[in-house]
């Protein structure tokens, strides 16, 4: 066998309107074994709550049957994966922002015990700042709006830190 082709798109560029062009652009030839989707659009950036990412999932899957298999991709929880499984039409879901929410949800999904979602995070970020130490207040935003959104606890501190952060700033 050989190597599998695959590619990862978003819904469109500007609009989601673009993504029948966009996958028969990729699938017309029948040389595609395999589509990352991603329900946004490039326009959308990394925007929460659009309101027809269902509905975007169930497009893409309608124009891909038969043409290639389809890994969904896009902030799902662990309610959200299952729901998907059992639905099928899909090969599998990524889950990135839904892991830095949820670091625990791979060990759930998978029947093991994990703690409860706040209680990993905080390790998570602690471990972090403590392994990566000095690192940029900035970069240390970021990471906090991954796992906590936008209104997370630390933010309004990071906001006002001026100097690289220290081991046992988070404490």
């Amino acid at each position: 066998p050989g190597a599998v082709l695959s590619a990862k798109i978003r819904a469109g560029w500007r609009d989601a309107a673009e993504l029948p062009a966009i996958v028969e652009a990729l699938t017309g030839e029948g040389a595609l074994d395999r589509l990352f989707f991603h329900y946004r659009t490039v326009a959308e950036g990394y925007r929460e709550n659009i309101p027809d990412r269902e509905q975007r999932f169930e497009t893409v899957l309608a124009l891909t049957a038969g043409r290639c298999e389809v890994v969904l991709n896009g902030d799902f929880t662990e309610a959200e994966m299952r729901r998907w499984a059992a639905r099928g039409g899909a090969a599998g879901a990524m889950a990135a922002r839904g892991w830095f929410r949820d670091p625990g949800l791979f060990r759930r999904l998978a029947g093991l015990e994990t703690p409860e979602p706040e209680t990993l995070r905080r390790q998570w970020f602690r471990a972090v700042v403590e392994r990566f130490g000095a690192i940029p207040p900035g970069k240390a935003i970021e990471l906090s709006n991954l796992m906590w959104g936008a209104a997370n606890p630390w933010f309004e501190a990071l906001k006002k830190e001026r100097r690289p952060l220290p081991p046992g700033w988070f404490a």
